[in-house]
């Protein structure tokens, strides 16, 4: 969902509706002791398996998306796109127009009925005037069970990456779509607290909702997604305490790594951080293609696998060959080698090209919940006539 955005590192990408992490990721291979122990044998611990680490469970429940439609601006189409785990009942559709102090029902919608159409009435002092008629905007909300009663769900504005108002207009003119996502979050209650008065403490610990590092061969790089936003505070990023001084580019500094555990922090003015741990591969992957590439003709990318990682994939792009917006041969396999066969590349007119060399890019990931870890190498190999 709009709701994954990137940055030396951090490529912040604020998510409000994606699919959650609703428990803590445990990698398989944690260490061991092995001897006498107290008895007077030796103790070793066994190195860790790269991947992910001591990931803060999330407990944000998605409950489904609401979609507003394009209008005339003085009504709302909205349907409501329900998760398959989302508790049956009523929910309230509801809007704080800016400047009321208490939020407008305008309809309410169910599983079986996830369609609403509502005329706009905004309360006569939060009308502003205008050549052509009077206009208002407002905040919407969607409710579990009733305008007095219910448990917010969603809002569409609050502090995420896509907030948007609800627009109204006497004057007829045509509004843009836009969606937001629908979940159990105890934050909600800021988003009300600030459409209705805008003078709210939040105190809400920061949220990583997906995280994905990748080593290459050019060093490091992490994006993430964030729960939300808040306007008042600068978010940074440290790895083993250290900061990241540089956000421009979503590069890290390969040196802040050491062996084992590296402890990854996420900041945002006085929230409480976020912190999880990352282990690095530190094994080669050592690709290389059985033959020259050709036309037609089936190939295999044989490499070193390793135990921690859950899938490989071979990515060919041209060298000498005319690039294209188009896709390029991929292919995956959980293990060594990957096979495929090699048809060109595509010409950009319907044709087919090949060229005399591929960029080959082997990929190895692991993956737990909405976390990643991934390590990358690339190589040139030559295409026969």
């Amino acid at each position: 969902m709009r709701r994954l955005i990137p940055g030396v590192v951090l490529v912040l990408l604020v998510s409000c509706g994606r699919e959650i992490v609703d428990e803590q990721i445990v990698m398989p291979t944690e260490p061991v002791e092995t001897g006498g122990g107290a008895a007077g044998g030796s103790v070793e611990a066994k190195p860790l398996s790269p991947g992910w680490y001591d990931v803060p469970a999330d407990k944000v429940e998605y409950v489904g998306t609401l979609v507003v439609q394009p209008t005339d601006g003085r009504t709302l189409r909205a349907t409501v796109m329900f998760s398959s785990t989302a508790p049956a009942g009523d929910y309230t559709v509801a809007v704080a127009w800016r400047g009321a102090t208490q939020l407008q029902a305008l309809g309410v919608v169910r599983k079986d009925q996830p369609d609403l159409l509502a005329r706009l009435a905004p309360p006569a002092q939060v009308l502003t005037q205008s050549r052509c008629g009077s206009s208002a905007s407002g905040v919407l909300f969607v409710l579990s069970g009733g305008l007095s009663d219910g448990v917010i769900v969603g809002a569409s504005a609050g502090g995420w990456v896509g907030d948007f108002t609800l627009d109204y207009s006497e004057c007829g003119a045509s509004t843009r779509g836009d969606y937001f996502v629908l979940q159990r979050d105890d934050r909600f209650a800021h988003a009300r607290c600030l459409a209705l008065s805008g003078q709210c403490v939040d105190t809400s610990p920061v949220r990583v909702t997906r995280g994905a590092l990748r080593v290459d061969d050019s060093g490091l790089s992490l994006e993430s997604n964030l729960g939300f936003t808040d306007a008042n505070a600068a978010v940074s990023l440290e790895v083993n305490g250290v900061p990241v001084p540089d956000r421009r580019t979503n590069a890290l500094p390969r040196e802040l790594f050491k062996e084992g555990k590296n402890r990854i922090t996420v900041r945002m003015g006085q929230h409480l951080p976020w912190e999880a741990n990352v282990v690095l591969p530190t094994g080669a992957l050592s690709p290389r293609v059985s033959m020259a590439l050709s036309m037609g003709k089936p190939f295999s990318v044989v490499f070193v696998a390793s135990p921690w990682a859950t899938d490989y994939r071979v990515d060919l792009y041209p060298v000498d060959a005319p690039w294209t917006r188009a896709n390029y041969p991929s292919f995956s396999s959980p293990t060594s080698p990957i096979e495929g066969t090699f048809d060109g590349f595509p010409s950009g007119t319907g044709g087919r090209v090949t060229g005399t060399r591929a960029s080959v890019r082997l990929s190895a990931t692991r993956t737990d919940g909405e976390f990643t870890l991934s390590q990358e190498t690339s190589f040139e190999a030559p295409i026969s006539p």
